[in-house]
């Protein structure tokens, strides 16, 4: 059994018109839901995880459904397909007791248009597919807001020295002069980056006061910018020309 054969396994053994009553919290605040691939049968996205398990996250819930294929209608190009699809729901709706969804419904599409309707994908004709995919091309999107582990290699710093630093160079900009202490006041006391002459990202090796300077956050991704470092003096020079 594959895994959209489970999932319409768990729509339909935990109909919504049976047992509606046990999930009438859930359905008053749900806004995804997807069917079986008849169109006959619904339930919200939550409950129907893989083999028969339940997501508390309804986002997780969701973005676990997408990874597996499901796709909303409600962004479907082909408006008779669209309909055909929220035909079917609303229908479907008809047959709810517990709650009213059908007039959640259409008052979320005046409203917000928060509402998913999600069938799986192998529902499409190559028709309806391609004018996703050309659709899909012509605009940009960008995932964000997730998170996810990162392993990196990074080169460790001694903080010992880059007080020191500090102690012997100041904390104001050594290109600009920018002071965060007289601009952000106590909370910006004492606080500068540290710049390293030579970039220790080349490899380990021993480093003096002297290798090092205060810089502030800009001054110090404008001498990292490019493929070449740049120098106090190279930068301070770019500055000059510009006033």
């Amino acid at each position: 059994m594959t895994t959209t054969e489970k999932i319409y396994k768990t729509i339909r053994n935990k109909s919504i018109i049976q047992h509606g009553n046990k999930w009438k919290k859930e359905i008053s605040s749900a806004k995804n839901y997807i069917c079986t691939s008849d169109m006959k049968e619904w339930t919200f996205g939550k409950s129907a995880g893989l083999n028969n398990t339940y997501h508390a996250d309804g986002g997780a819930a969701k973005r676990w459904l997408y990874s597996i294929g499901f796709i909303n209608v409600l962004n479907f190009p082909d408006e008779n397909f669209k309909n055909q699809v929220i035909k079917s729901f609303l229908n479907w709706t008809k047959q709810v007791d517990c709650f009213d969804i059908e007039t959640k419904f259409k008052k979320d599409q005046k409203l917000n248009k928060r509402f998913e309707l999600l069938i799986h994908q192998s529902l499409l004709n190559k028709k309806i597919q391609n004018q996703i995919n050309i659709k899909n091309k012509t605009q940009q999107s960008f995932d964000e807001g997730f998170r996810r582990e990162i392993v990196r290699e990074v080169a460790v710093r001694d903080k010992r020295i880059i007080d020191l630093a500090k102690k012997k160079y100041g904390t104001k900009c050594t290109v600009c002069t920018f002071d965060f202490g007289k601009i952000y006041g106590s909370h910006g006391n004492g606080f500068i980056e540290v710049h390293h002459l030579y970039p220790i990202a080349k490899g380990k090796r021993k480093t003096i006061i002297e290798d090092l300077r205060p810089v502030c956050a800009n001054c110090h991704r404008m001498l990292h910018r490019g493929i070449a470092l740049l120098s106090i003096e190279e930068l301070k020079e770019i500055i000059r020309k510009r006033k």
